[in-house]
């Protein structure tokens, strides 16, 4: 099951906020670096999914951002970036400068049937409680959970009047706290689960897909949850039915997930920047009332990143993501096909629609 996990450094909250270490904060000639490349991409008026890193040319700060997609493959799986002036900048600038520094991460995958390369995550005044209504676009509390790329990467524009902070938690950490306590639990979480894609991943059909919680693929761990998709799935009669020991350990994770000791709570501030694995954490996001001011209302942009340098993934992966082979280009919805592979299982092929 878990026994050939090879290294990948397990932090509680606690460790997280004790230690400086996973924080960059940009140094004066870094910061000229990213002036001087935002003022050439600016200039060359190409469109910003066209640009690359050649147009956007850094030095010092591309060997940082070198160490620190190494950090996130191959250590804690999040790093953060202090000391971008925001305020200097209008929302194009930052919108280039963020899509600038991430093209020396990986590469950027849709977010949306839209074909959204960068997305800002900001209440568009949908209902919280309408499952409808995508997270991001609304001001209501998040479950933790996992987005579809390798990395997840978001800038801060504006906070909130009050809530809006950040939560992420380590999930190789809350999986040996499962198998400290409920080892049992712990298989459970090792099998297969079933998911319903929502509408804004797969618009106009109803696709369902089987993936576990944890998983040990080529020695790496490899984690994704989504607590409410699996929910969802039931409301699918050709899903089948969580049994009780499903449920059981599912909600041991939640409870898991909203303890103290691996839960870390911050407020992500205007100009920091946060990069994680998607594979190796955990995140969400308290609810939040904004400003009456519709310029200071609650604002970041989020890139998702598929990186060079990524894991590979168990083959329960491809539905979900597409390619599943170490450093491929994966993850994203895509305009018109959503998410990954379509993948019909046996047990689907003569249930109802």
């Amino acid at each position: 099951m878990d026994s050939e996990i090879k290294s990948n450094l397990a932090w509680s909250a606690g460790q997280l906020s004790a230690d400086p270490a996973w924080v960059h904060t940009l140094t004066d000639g870094e910061l000229a670096e990213l002036n001087n490349a935002l003022v050439r991409a600016m200039a060359s008026g190409r469109p910003l999914e066209q640009l690359r890193a050649r147009d956007f040319p850094l030095h010092e700060l591309a060997i940082t951002l070198q160490s620190l997609a190494a950090e996130l493959e191959e250590g804690r799986g999040v790093v953060r970036i202090d000391g971008l002036p925001v305020e200097r900048y209008r929302e194009s600038e930052l919108r280039c400068l963020f899509w600038g520094l991430g093209q020396y991460l990986g590469s950027c995958v849709s977010q949306s049937d839209a074909g959204e390369l960068i997305m800002n995550i900001k209440d568009a005044g949908g209902d919280p409680d309408d499952l409808e209504v995508r997270g991001v676009h609304s001001r209501g509390a998040l479950q933790y959970h996992t987005d579809l790329c390798d990395v997840v990467g978001m800038l801060s524009v504006h906070t909130a009047a009050e809530g809006g902070e950040s939560l992420l938690l380590n999930s190789l950490a809350v999986h040996d706290e499962i198998r400290r306590t409920r080892p049992d639990l712990l298989e459970v979480l090792y099998r297969p689960f079933c998911y319903a894609k929502p509408k804004w991943d797969a618009p106009g059909e109803r696709l369902l897909e089987m993936r576990p919680i944890f998983a040990v693929h080529e020695g790496r761990f490899v984690s994704t949850y989504l607590r409410d998709f699996i929910d969802w799935a039931q409301e699918d009669e050709r899903a089948p039915r969580l049994q009780p020991i499903q449920t059981e350990a599912l909600d041991y994770l939640d409870t898991l997930c909203n303890d103290a000791r691996f839960s870390h709570s911050f407020m992500l501030e205007p100009g920091q920047i946060l990069f994680f694995n998607s594979f190796v954490t955990y995140h969400s996001r308290r609810g939040f009332r904004n400003h009456a001011d519709p310029e200071r209302h609650r604002n970041l942009l989020r890139l998702w990143l598929s990186m060079t340098n990524s894991r590979a993934l168990p083959e329960s992966y491809r539905s979900s993501y597409g390619e599943v082979a170490a450093g491929a280009l994966r993850g994203g919805i895509h305009p018109g096909s959503g998410s990954g592979q379509r993948i019909t299982l046996p047990w689907m092929q003569e249930a109802p629609v």
